[in-house]
């Protein structure tokens, strides 16, 4: 599954419920987050949804960016530092959460 609606998408509002619509020629409706109440989790939620796709390219750039991480957690960045291993779990993390975005966890 990496194929999806390209973004960006915009969160609008209609009563009680937020809709995400994505701003491409169709104007495409993603989907719409209803809660029964509007609250500031309902909106979040939302506009968190929105941002799936900017996320998912974010993501998928840090990835092709640190390629070179080592299973030693270090890997040379060629200006004399070393990468931590914090940002070796940051990647691993990284990863999963695309592997689960593009339905393949």
């Amino acid at each position: 599954m990496s194929e999806y609606t390209k973004g960006p998408w915009k969160v609008y509002k209609m009563g009680r419920k937020s809709i995400i619509q994505a701003t491409d020629q169709f104007n495409t409706w993603v989907c719409e987050v209803v809660s029964g109440i509007p609250s500031k989790e309902e909106e979040s939620n939302a506009h968190l949804i929105a941002a799936a796709p900017d996320i998912h390219k974010a993501l998928k750039k840090l990835i092709k960016l640190t390629e070179n991480i080592t299973d030693k957690g270090a890997a040379y960045t060629g200006r004399g530092k070393w990468q931590s291993p914090e940002l070796q779990t940051a990647r691993l993390e990284a990863e999963q959460a695309i592997l689960k975005a593009e339905g393949k966890e």
